[in-house]
């Protein structure tokens, strides 16, 4: 997942702290704008990590109290980060890692059947991005001369992938099975590049032709 942005973080946190928490409030812990958490907050609650609900009270206006949904917690790099070093632990064993993940891209293609249906392999691209990277801030998919080319400026799960350097291919390849398509990766943030790129060639019109 996509690294957050810190003033959703920060949200977040005190949403948590309090257990739920009014724009009013959150403009005066924060001195924010209105109209910049209101912003933010559209966001958040359109990705499902917070939900609002009118508190009713015997006079004047019902204010609106923003709570957390149990998927801001999923949210977080570092639930991700602990449970990916709990499985690298538990499971030494490469070839079995593998499977795993394996696994793990083929029900994921399973339970969105309509990504595999695109006929454009951008539009792929672009509908694995909107899954696990629902943040488009720091993703990107672009059309190249070649094919298709997708951006990841941010790695929230770079600490790990520098312990256990079989994540990012193994990673790669659950989005091949989403897409069903083959995809290279040029560029490595942890090699110190400013991006993760992963690149995609469509078939050509002979291999189209003997797939169809």
């Amino acid at each position: 997942m996509a690294e957050m942005h810190p003033t959703r973080k920060r949200i977040i946190r005190l949403i948590r702290e309090s257990g739920g928490i009014t724009l009013s409030e959150l403009r005066r812990k924060t001195g924010l704008s209105r109209s910049t958490l209101r912003q933010h907050l559209s966001l958040m609650t359109r990705d499902g990590l917070v939900a609002g609900q009118f508190i009713r009270q015997r006079t004047g206006r019902p204010p609106l109290l923003y709570r957390l949904t149990p998927r801001s917690e999923l949210a977080a790099p570092q639930t991700y980060a602990a449970f990916l070093r709990a499985l690298f632990a538990a499971i030494p064993d490469r070839e079995r890692l593998e499977e795993l993940f394996q696994e793990m891209g083929e029900r994921l293609a399973a339970r969105h059947p309509e990504i595999r249906r695109l006929p454009d392999f951008g539009a792929r691209l672009e509908a694995a991005r909107r899954i696990f990277f629902p943040d488009a801030e720091s993703t990107a998919v672009e059309r190249t001369a070649e094919g298709y080319q997708f951006s990841l400026y941010t790695c929230p799960l770079a600490s790990v992938s520098m312990e256990f350097r079989d994540l990012c291919c193994m990673a790669r390849g659950v989005l091949e099975q989403m897409v069903d398509r083959e995809i290279g990766q040029t560029e490595w943030i942890l090699r110190g590049d400013p991006r993760c790129t992963f690149e995609l060639r469509p078939p050509s019109p002979a291999e189209q032709a003997r797939i169809a």
